[in-house]
């Protein structure tokens, strides 16, 4: 799925579904796809750390040097990654962005950062990492068809975006 692109975005998942899918980002960017990546996410339930801190921490693991990772610590939704990273790239000149996620999420994500104007292709993690246990596939699938029915249903009806505060 993924073409060369300015910059690849990570969506946090938790301190394992980022782990995952910073190892999908890391080889892309080591096969030259990106030439930097924004490690998106903040606060996970119960921890002491952030989404984006696990992104930095498995990106550099794996290769990618610290000096082409852009940290967005302050999302709390898959909306306010898109808002939040349209923001760096703009900063940056950077115009085009492979978003890795699981593969689950990726048909919403993409929809979302349509809406802010970014030319985004999508890249599953599953392609670096193997499939996800049918349990949490299944959990995961369930919570994201509730999740693009919200996206729909405040779409339709003009609704601010999640986390945003009202202007």
């Amino acid at each position: 799925h993924a073409q060369r692109s300015d910059v690849i975005i990570v969506l946090g998942g938790g301190e394992r579904g980022t782990t995952r899918r910073t190892k999908h980002a890391a080889a892309l960017y080591l096969q030259g796809y990106a030439d930097h990546i924004i490690c998106a996410g903040s606060d996970i339930h119960d921890r002491d750390y952030t989404e984006s801190s696990v992104c930095v921490r498995v990106a550099q693991q794996r290769g990618v040097p610290a000096g082409a990772i852009v940290v967005e610590s302050e999302s709390l939704s898959t909306e306010e990654n898109a808002i939040n990273s349209r923001a760096i790239m703009d900063q940056h000149g950077w115009e085009s962005a492979i978003v890795v996620s699981d593969r689950y999420h990726l048909w919403r994500a993409r929809m979302i950062f349509d809406a802010q104007g970014i030319d985004v292709v999508t890249s599953p993690a599953q392609t670096t990492t193997g499939t996800l246990p049918g349990k949490h596939w299944r959990n995961a699938t369930l919570r994201e068809v509730a999740a693009t029915g919200w996206h729909v249903f405040k779409t339709v009806f003009g609704l601010p975006y999640t986390n945003m505060p009202l202007d």
